[in-house]
């Protein structure tokens, strides 16, 4: 699921759709969709916000490793 979820985060990214407050409401929407289709599970956008916050933590720390 994360890996779905990072690839549609970027490719979205690329494409410029993340706006000065997070992501565009259509980018949850896609990311949803990709989801279901790829992993057979049922998320909401507040599962999703709550995935991207874990991502943040982990870079954070890495980041923090690698410096």
């Amino acid at each position: 699921m994360d890996k779905v979820l990072l690839d549609v985060f970027v490719e979205h990214h690329n494409r410029g759709d993340q706006g000065q407050n997070g992501w565009k409401p259509h980018v949850y929407t896609a990311a949803i969709k990709a989801i279901r289709d790829k992993c057979g599970l049922h998320v909401t956008k507040e599962k999703i916000c709550s995935r991207m916050k874990t991502f943040e933590k982990h870079y954070s720390t890495i980041s923090k490793i690698l410096s």
